[in-house]
């Protein structure tokens, strides 16, 4: 069975540029213009992977990537960011709310693709994957394992990381009629968290490039 992709892109010529490279590579592809349809398609069809915009009307693409991970039944599908915004805050913003790439306008057919067979490869279920790649080398598997670890667990960091930043806050702003010292305790969590935060964040966006960089290295003939 193909996988499904679900396009959701404001500009018709991206759009279509993007369903051409994905249906070339035997991917079943759903479009939308904007993110109130993105997320009606999401919510019909049950796809593997969400790539949008940022910038679109009606909603933005962060909105989108919010609806989508509110739902308990997209809530685990990979979400790329295709956008010519380059603004660094903008990726850390799409990671902190459980993006899993940023694809930066213009981009290449390989460029697309790597990003997408990655994401496909680590958040899908690798029992069905490896039992097809069952005759791939074990450096092969091996290397299968390395890209799921190293991408899924930095993103387990964020959700306990973000409630302690949440809590710290709180904390830190209200007045309960804590002691001048629980108050400084509080403030070096607090900056300790946003100290790792950002640490993190910088690991996201090294292994994100780490991760298309191994697999272009290790598909040297893939002609995409």
């Amino acid at each position: 069975m193909k996988q499904k992709i679900l396009i959701v892109e404001r500009d018709d010529q991206i759009r279509e540029r993007v369903k051409g490279i994905l249906e070339s590579a035997e991917y079943k592809v759903y479009l939308a213009k904007n993110s109130q349809e993105g997320l009606a398609k999401a919510l019909k069809t049950k796809p593997d992977l969400v790539i949008s915009d940022i910038d679109m009307p009606y909603k933005s693409g962060f909105v989108l990537l919010e609806k989508i991970k509110s739902h308990k039944q997209l809530s685990t599908v990979p979400f790329i960011f295709l956008s010519s915004i380059k603004d660094v805050e903008d990726f850390s913003l799409g990671i902190n709310m459980g993006a899993y790439d940023y694809i930066p306008k213009p981009f290449t057919k390989r460029e697309l693709l790597s990003s997408v067979k990655i994401r496909l490869l680590n958040y899908q279920n690798m029992d069905k994957f490896v039992s097809k790649e069952i005759n791939k080398s074990v450096k092969e598997q091996v290397d299968i394992l390395k890209l799921q670890l190293t991408s899924s667990i930095p993103h387990e960091f964020k959700t306990p990381l973000n409630g302690i930043i949440t809590a710290s806050q709180l904390l830190s702003e209200s007045d309960c009629g804590a002691s001048e010292k629980s108050k400084e305790l509080v403030a070096i969590i607090l900056k300790s968290a946003y100290r790792l935060d950002e640490l993190v964040n910088k690991f996201l966006y090294y292994n994100t490039l780490e991760l298309k960089k191994s697999y272009t290295e290790s598909h040297p003939d893939e002609r995409v």
